[in-house]
């Protein structure tokens, strides 16, 4: 009998042992992800969030297009020599391209849209089980869906 108490508390404490070390490995890879996408030294503005039915234009209330918004921040850009990047999220679930979705597998995209672009390799992250990808684009390539609720840095 006090062999079999012996294996399993040892089992018992393997086990412990394994998942805080992947308790702790989420940790680190969470905050790996958190300093690189945080922007401390940047300033943060929203665009505001606006849905199809509330597409109005009052004389006090003017709500910047895409396209429009997109060229203001370029104008700005070049006029003052800031640089502007654009963050924005989805979150959903991996897909094989097919029309089959894996709800098992979460996934979120990350992406920078920035006036003054330069290609970087896109990076991968994983936030307690979840693929996180993080690329960055040039601004025109910025879409209406991930204009809305967009982060905007300069």
């Amino acid at each position: 009998m006090n062999k079999v108490l012996k294996i399993t508390l040892l089992l018992l404490f393997s086990l412990v042992s394994v998942m805080l070390a992947y308790m702790r490995f989420n940790d680190i890879e969470a905050d790996r992800l958190m300093r690189y996408v945080s922007k401390p030294t940047y300033t943060q503005v929203y665009p505001p969030e606006v849905s199809e039915g509330e597409r109005y234009e009052t004389n006090d209330v003017k709500i910047l297009e895409r396209k429009d918004f997109i060229s203001v921040i370029e104008e700005v850009s070049r006029a003052f020599n800031t640089p502007f990047t654009v963050r924005s999220r989805f979150i959903g679930a991996d897909y094989d391209g097919k029309g089959n979705i894996y709800f098992s597998r979460p996934m979120a995209n990350i992406t920078y849209f920035q006036t003054a672009y330069k290609k970087q390799n896109q990076r991968e992250f994983t936030d307690y089980g979840a693929k996180v990808m993080v690329s960055n684009e040039p601004l025109k390539n910025l879409t209406d869906e991930q204009y809305q609720g967009a982060a905007i840095f300069f």
